[in-house]
């Protein structure tokens, strides 16, 4: 399913708060950067690029593009969201090689009263950061945050995993949406292998609730988990949004984190893992 730019307003709405909608295409003059670099220290050329919406009052992620020079890009949204990449178009590549050989020189601003923030960071031989308010992000920066939140529309990848072989601490999470006119409770499952814990909160504002593992349980879920190889699933999800639910599986280990997200329902291959979950989930206090 495709998605619109506004897939800013999905992945938020899953942590029951909206971003602001699309920017406008004709900024206001007064739209601010909060930090930028000098006249006498203008960047050149460019090796990456990071396009980030932040929440203003906890500085949570929303949503991030993580742009290379040669055209690779990973997206990122919300802890939730699986990360995808994707390959930035000639035209998004030609407008940050104009941006950055000559950036618009604008005076610091203030992000008072932004509740979404668009941050820019470039790694470059002269680095440069901006923010904006991310409803008046002023040209030529607009069609950049426009041009990089619009890779979610193009042909994307799973992020590739490092295969897992059993052996030591890991956790699982598991995240949940159902959506309908508007977006249902986001419900999180957390296996702690370490602490041979599972945890559940039935949305982001209630109280979390646990119980312990026995040595056989965390032996099945590990077993299942290892033997399932969430790595080798590589659909991309098409999204959610009316008519369509979230399910997110993540697996976290020494290698670092491998998260796929499903629209809809989970695949058959990880009904094993979610078999050995239930006794111990089905112990946790109503």
């Amino acid at each position: 399913m495709k998605l619109a730019i506004a897939a800013l307003a999905t992945a938020a709405a899953c942590a029951k708060a909206a971003p602001p909608a699309d920017p406008p295409a004709a900024p206001p003059s007064d739209a601010g950067v909060a930090d930028a670099a000098s006249a006498d220290a203008v960047p050149r050329a460019w090796r990456g690029l990071r396009v980030e919406t932040t929440e203003q009052a906890s500085g949570k992620v929303v949503q991030a593009v993580e742009l290379r020079a040669g055209g690779a890009a990973q997206l990122t949204m919300l802890p939730h969201i699986a990360p995808s990449s994707a390959t930035a178009p000639p035209a998004l590549l030609a407008a940050i090689d104009a941006w950055v050989a000559n950036p618009p020189s604008l005076a610091p601003g203030t992000l008072d009263g932004a509740a979404y923030v668009a941050r820019f960071t470039l790694d470059a031989d002269r680095p440069l950061q901006a923010a904006f308010d991310a409803a008046h992000v002023p040209a030529p920066w607009l069609a950049i945050y426009q041009g990089a939140s619009a890779l979610i529309n193009t042909p994307r990848a799973a992020v590739r995993c490092l295969a897992w072989d059993g052996t030591g601490d890991f956790a699982i999470d598991v995240w949940t949406q159902d959506y309908g006119v508007a977006p249902g409770p986001l419900s999180h499952t957390i296996v702690d292998g370490k602490a041979g814990t599972l945890a559940f909160a039935p949305d982001a504002q209630a109280a979390v609730k646990t119980t312990a593992l026995t040595a056989a349980e965390l032996a099945a879920i590990r077993a299942a988990m290892r033997a399932a190889d969430l790595g080798a699933f590589t659909a991309v999800s098409g999204g959610a949004g009316e008519g369509s639910n979230l399910r997110t599986l993540q697996l976290t280990t020494a290698a670092g984190p491998c998260a796929r997200t499903f629209t809809n329902q989970f695949p058959a291959g990880l009904d094993p893992v979610f078999q050995a979950i239930a006794p111990a989930r089905a112990r946790l206090p109503k």
